[in-house]
């Protein structure tokens, strides 16, 4: 899979809920990929929700979408990268890649990641500490 995932790519991997409960298969935005060996390999992940307003707008990228599947991202609802919920997961969590980000809004990403100096969490998937925020 490392092979067909690259910076902007969405991927679809298992996360805890900003409440440390409710594990589920969540769509991720790559911002950074460490594959030099497939086995080990990892990737620094953005989560991404779908209930808009509830974190933080300053670590918020609103994120393209269109109501019949946007042509580059595939989302077919409204939704948005959670700039401070960033994990870095090996790449054999990933469960599935589907479209991908344009490059102005991995841009816009990482430069709210960069500008948050939190370092990412690197933990296997289904013990995510996710950010303090109420978001889904």
């Amino acid at each position: 899979m490392a092979s067909s995932m690259s910076v902007g790519s969405i991927v679809w991997v298992e996360l805890l809920d900003p409440q440390g409960r409710n594990p589920k298969v969540r769509p991720a935005i790559v911002i950074d990929v460490n594959a030099e060996d497939s086995n080990v390999g990892t990737i620094l992940v953005v989560a991404v929700s779908s209930s808009i307003g509830l974190a933080d707008p300053a670590v918020t990228v609103a994120l393209p979408w269109h109501r019949d599947g946007h042509p580059k991202t595939k989302f077919d609802k409204r939704s948005e990268a959670i700039c401070n919920w960033v994990v870095r997961v090996p790449l054999s969590a990933v469960q599935g890649t589907r479209g991908y980000i344009p490059t102005k809004y991995v841009i816009e990403i990482r430069s709210k990641v960069d500008g948050l100096h939190m370092p990412p969490t690197t933990v296997d998937p289904l013990v995510i500490q996710p950010p303090e925020s109420p978001i889904d």
